[in-house]
């Protein structure tokens, strides 16, 4: 039986609580209200590239209009709760920042460009208006059907209940698994790759018998790191504080590992956006996991110029050892007269936001003024095509460019397909997005996660040759974490270990 004190302090527990609930829930509405400042970009915008556009003030004005109206449009449905309609906000703010805010910046200021002789022909291209026009149209075209699209489906759909199985699943025979799997995965791997010669740079890979090479790299690039993100969240969900970091290292050390292995700048921060992504679906995002994504960011920009000049070194002397090539490279950096640590930072920052391909590619495109692909696209790597014929790369380069979401699409048919392509693929998106909702699996926020992770890296980049085998692969991934939660979950069943024992 409670005595008086013990009420009384139940009591104020429960109102400091409440009061406790009802901040945070201010504090996310707030937030979301935020979104309303969205629109205010397209108007700074405008107002400080229009002159840049000389001859075509007027239908720039218009297009900036309607892309106003249709970014008010979709806004009115993008309420509470965020987790509900994440697919749309990734495409939202890969919008926001690698084409409009990439395109503004661009033209205002285009002596943030680089020295090498593509950001040479981009600097070339943007002294022309027409070419900034096309593009912009190109853009608002493809945002204006996102926006449209997006506003019709959240309007006409029915409340998503994205819940896992009810019943209490047993994480730990799971993690037990996972402890000794995602080590033994990513040594085998990494040293496959090293021997082999698969992480060279060089037109002579070698190519390995039963595609090998091509299951090592889809191992590399998705299985390894779902597992990882399985582990830290299974960990989380059991409180195994331990083990939880001991999955951030793992996922850290693979990052690590493909950035020397594929020469690679941003393979580090992949792995901890799918962490995030997946911390934002669960509700977990707190302060640490936020300072913590930071830090990797910070990691990311300051070892850009290094791995930079690596990948360069390896490109040219690809039989150098990784770890001669990673000192030289590091002693390059910092031995270099003009070497400030300021310049290095502002400039690995731009590189980082220019690695997320946008209004970039689209000026390319527009630049090159070629005919459209139509048919022709049928049996060819458009990707190739943008690399050789738009970007001007000799056929047998190693360097491979992304031609962007509505590039890829205008190379094979114009702004009529642009249109096409990305109400479809925005339908398609929440389709499949619904269609997780309704399977109940036991790792559906890592199933979430690894969706929107494919959504955010094939929309950012626009690298959609064979398109099919990346989600086969992902679908592959989902199935072995769901998999690895099922036999534990049965394995720990009492009538199972009677079956076990009595044959």
């Amino acid at each position: 039986m409670l005595n008086r004190g013990s009420v009384i302090t139940a009591r104020k527990y429960l109102t400091s609580s409440g009061i406790f609930h009802r901040s945070i829930t201010r504090s996310r509405l707030k937030a979301f209200r935020l979104r309303w400042l969205l629109p205010v970009l397209f108007l700074v915008g405008y107002l400080a590239t229009y002159s840049k556009l000389e001859g075509f003030e007027f239908q720039y004005l218009g297009l900036t209009f309607f892309s106003i109206l249709a970014c008010c449009l979709l806004l009115t449905r993008l309420n509470p709760p965020l987790n509900k309609k994440l697919p749309i906000w990734i495409i939202l703010a890969v919008f926001m920042v690698a084409y409009y805010f990439k395109f503004y910046w661009m033209v205002y200021d285009p002596e943030i460009l680089g020295n090498g002789w593509v950001m040479r022909k981009l600097y070339t291209l943007l002294q022309y208006p027409t070419v900034l026009f096309e593009t912009f149209k190109t853009i608002s075209y493809a945002f204006i059907t996102f926006c449209i699209t997006a506003w019709f489906l959240l309007g006409h759909t029915r409340s998503l209940h994205m819940e896992s199985l009810k019943r209490r699943i047993n994480y730990r025979p799971a993690i037990s698994i996972l402890l000794w799997l995602i080590p033994v995965l990513m040594a085998i791997t990494t040293y496959v790759m090293y021997i082999t010669g698969m992480c060279r740079m060089a037109a002579d890979n070698p190519h390995l018998p039963f595609r090998l090479a091509g299951w090592i790299f889809h191992i590399r690039m998705t299985l390894i790191p779902a597992l990882l993100l399985l582990l830290i969240w299974s960990a989380d969900e059991a409180g195994l504080r331990k083990y939880l970091s001991f999955g951030i290292i793992l996922l850290f050390l693979h990052g690590m590992s493909d950035m020397l292995l594929r020469s690679s700048r941003g393979a580090i921060l992949m792995p901890f956006i799918l962490l995030t992504i997946l911390s934002v679906v669960t509700g977990r995002i707190t302060k640490k996991r936020m300072q913590l994504f930071g830090v990797i960011l910070l990691i990311t920009i300051l070892l850009w110029p290094i791995i930079s000049y690596y990948r360069c070194v390896r490109a040219a002397a690809p039989t150098i050892s990784i770890d001669h090539t990673l000192v030289e490279s590091v002693k390059n950096v910092s031995s270099t007269e003009s070497f400030s640590l300021s310049e290095m930072f502002k400039g690995a920052a731009i590189a980082v936001i220019f690695r997320f391909v946008g209004a970039d590619s689209l000026i390319h495109i527009m630049g090159a003024n070629l005919p459209p692909l139509y048919t022709s696209a049928l049996g060819m790597s458009v990707s190739k095509f943008f690399t050789v014929d738009v970007i001007g790369f000799p056929p047998n380069a190693i360097q491979g460019c992304s031609p962007s979401f509505p590039g890829y699409f205008y190379l094979i048919g114009g702004n009529g397909l642009v249109i096409i392509a990305m109400a479809c693929f925005v339908f398609l998106a929440w389709l499949c997005w619904c269609f997780l909702a309704r399977l109940k699996l036991r790792c559906l926020p890592l199933a979430q996660a690894l969706f929107l992770g494919w959504i955010f890296s094939h929309f950012s980049s626009g690298v959609l040759d064979r398109l099919y085998l990346g989600i086969l692969v992902m679908a592959g991934s989902i199935a072995a974490c769901e998999w690895l939660l099922w036999m534990g979950d049965v394995a720990h069943k009492p009538g199972y270990v009677r079956m076990k024992q009595y044959g």
